[in-house]
């Protein structure tokens, strides 16, 4: 990436053909270990967190639930 974006012309790639000329060669001279690599920081450092279980659903017609605490009527 460094290559491709260097500020100045002459240290990036000439031209489209000249990158991909050199990721090819890159690519040659990889073993499969090294093409399976993974930087750390694309492995998962902990495992995800579970969202959070729904409230319970209540059925067609159910009232709420008087509170303890509730005035007599």
């Amino acid at each position: 990436m460094q290559w491709c974006t260097a500020n100045d012309p002459d240290k990036r790639p000439v031209n489209g053909t000249a990158l991909l000329s050199e990721l090819r060669h890159i690519r040659r001279n990889l073993s499969d270990a090294e093409l399976d690599l993974q930087p750390p920081a694309a492995r998962p450092a902990l495992p995800p967190v579970p969202p959070a279980p729904s409230p319970p659903v209540r059925p067609p017609g159910a009232q709420d639930p008087v509170p303890a605490t509730a005035p007599p009527k």
